[in-house]
């Protein structure tokens, strides 16, 4: 049975979506578009720190880093170095064994990120 909730739910990630199509269409400026992607996944998740890292040379380099005193933008992305200051959600941006970036995510207020939710990021 489908409640008020989960039709809630719903609706805000297809609004999230039409506004990364938008975004998408309307600029190809990468930064613009990494602040939008950040942005975006807090806003739904409802968390205050996030962070991402794009491949540069072979290495992943931050990008973005939002909420997080330890980090830089252009130091290289440690995964086991950023667990310990607070990222608990990283996930792949593009190919899962190739991606071209990841984007860090600290814990949501309500605990672990549902399962459907988490597939609707990736």
């Amino acid at each position: 049975m489908t409640t008020p909730l989960d039709t809630s739910r719903e609706t805000a990630r297809l609004q999230s979506l039409l506004e990364s199509a938008q975004m998408l269409h309307a600029s190809l400026d990468l930064e613009d578009l990494l602040r939008h992607l950040l942005r975006s996944v807090m806003g739904r998740l409802l968390v205050g720190r996030g962070l991402i890292a794009v491949e540069d040379n072979g290495a992943m380099r931050l990008r973005l880093v939002r909420g997080f005193k330890t980090f830089n933008v252009g130091d290289v992305f440690d995964e086991q170095t950023a667990r310990a200051a607070g990222v608990h959600i990283v996930l792949p941006i593009g190919d899962d064994k190739h991606p071209t970036g990841l984007l860090g995510l600290s814990r949501p207020p309500g605990g672990d990120v549902e399962a459907d939710e988490e597939e609707s990021l990736r």
